[in-house]
């Protein structure tokens, strides 16, 4: 091998500028300026944001097969043909007991790892139903991401598609592909700070013979343990909606998956922080200073934005709110306090409100349930039989039904508080809009 002998003497910033000098004189082009990359999402330094995850990694068609190995030749996790799912784990010689922890509709399942002769721990499954599957490993009691699996959901779980054959409605299709949008807007309802939401344009809407048409639009809200890509990202609901499109179970509409948290506090002294839907309120749960404050940025700042910026129609008939736990309570409240701007609202696995001040937080519909009557096209309410937070879903249903206001109340069998559950509530959700 040829061996370069150092330089005795190191470049001078004098002789670095002479170098660049003669190099840009022999250049036959005149230098021109930078041109702005304003496609490219990224937040300036200065700009200073609420919360924000970094959007999931979203798989590839290859994602469905065999991960490809990234650390020392460990391939996890790796699905066979018959739906079984092998983990694999590799970690220091020390390590006395690995598990992997992933989520069914049921619930969380803890399977025992075996290390190897190789010293590679692993364990392979039963076989698994077609879905999205959250996981971790816990390696001697400490929960840790798979380190050879690039598909994470916001650095807290590892992600395992199974695809079905048939496929299911959130598997990747051959299909027209609508385009999630990033958009992002300074809220003057909220002291003008930054924030940040999903669009959803369904296939063709770009098409210039399309020109002229106008979209319904579902203002769709995640939970308190994601943001505004939650829905995109760990819900696909954007491969849902192509899907559904595509099979003529859904209408084109525009979904606008905006930002949940909202500042504690004086919003323009503390822009950064956040309250997620547990953290105490004055008032009435339904009518708490955090749903107000998302009420306010939702009506006063992201509704008059979509409707100047996209072709969407902007009245009441042609708008629906729905979203899951956290999403789903502000789903509630916006939607029965607004019931001249959304004609459906579909709440998934609410939480956060009290069914016993369901009247307090909402005075006119409890003296005067025709309001609602007259004026939902849906209000669809959904919960798993093994969530925690049931008794609440169960107490509003009985709230609706005590003030005969017209509803679909669906308990899922055996379903804990999962995104297995919200994905198959958007499946049925989405069938349900604008349908004249």
């Amino acid at each position: 091998m040829t061996h370069r002998k150092p330089l005795h003497r190191p470049a001078t910033l004098a002789s670095i500028a002479l170098l660049l000098t003669s190099a840009l004189a022999c250049s036959s082009e005149p230098m021109q300026p930078p041109r702005p990359v304003a496609a490219v999402d990224v937040t300036p330094v200065a700009t200073v944001e609420p919360r924000i995850i970094p959007m999931p990694t979203m798989p590839t068609p290859s994602t469905t097969k065999p991960v490809t190995a990234r650390e020392g030749g460990v391939k996890s996790p790796e699905i066979s043909t018959d739906d079984r799912v092998t983990f694999r784990y590799s970690g220091p010689k020390t390590v006395s007991k690995v598990e992997v922890i992933h989520m069914s509709l049921g619930g969380a399942v803890t399977l025992p790892m075996s290390r190897g002769e190789d010293g590679v721990w692993s364990v392979t499954t039963p076989e698994l139903a077609p879905d999205v599957y959250e996981y971790t490993f816990r390696v001697d009691g400490i929960r840790l991401l798979d380190p050879a699996n690039a598909y994470i959901k916001d650095r807290s779980n590892s992600l395992v598609i199974v695809p079905g054959i048939p496929a299911t409605a959130w598997d990747d299709r051959p299909v027209p592909h609508g385009t999630v949008r990033i958009q992002r807007y300074e809220s003057k309802s909220l002291g003008g700070i930054g924030r940040r939401m999903h669009v959803y344009t369904p296939p063709g809407y770009d098409d210039p013979k399309n020109a002229a048409t106008k979209y319904p639009v579902l203002y769709l809200l995640h939970g308190s343990g994601d943001d505004d890509a939650g829905w995109s990202g760990v819900g696909r609901a954007n491969t849902i909606f192509d899907n559904l499109i595509h099979d003529g179970l859904m209408k084109p509409m525009i979904v606008v998956m905006p930002h949940g948290h909202v500042p504690r506090g004086n919003p323009a002294t503390q822009p950064g922080q956040n309250v997620p839907i547990g953290m105490p309120a004055k008032g009435p749960s339904g009518n708490s200073d955090f749903v107000r404050l998302f009420e306010k940025d939702l009506i006063g700042d992201v509704l008059p934005l979509v409707e100047s910026t996209y072709r969407v129609y902007t009245d009441q008939p042609h708008r629906a709110i729905a979203g899951l736990s956290m999403g789903g309570s502000q789903s509630i409240r916006v939607g029965l306090a607004n019931l001249d701007k959304f004609a459906y609202i579909c709440p998934m696995s609410a939480g956060g409100l009290k069914a016993d001040d369901l009247d307090q937080s909402f005075p006119e519909l409890a003296k005067n349930p025709s309001l609602a009557n007259d004026k939902l096209k849906l209000l669809w309410v959904g919960c798993g039989e093994k969530d925690n937070l049931l008794k609440f879903n169960q107490g509003f249903d009985q709230w609706l039904t005590k003030h005969q206001i017209r509803h679909t109340f669906e308990i899922a069998p055996a379903s804990v508080h999962t995104w297995l559950l919200w994905r198959r509530n958007l499946v049925e959700v989405a069938g349900k809009l604008f349908v004249e």
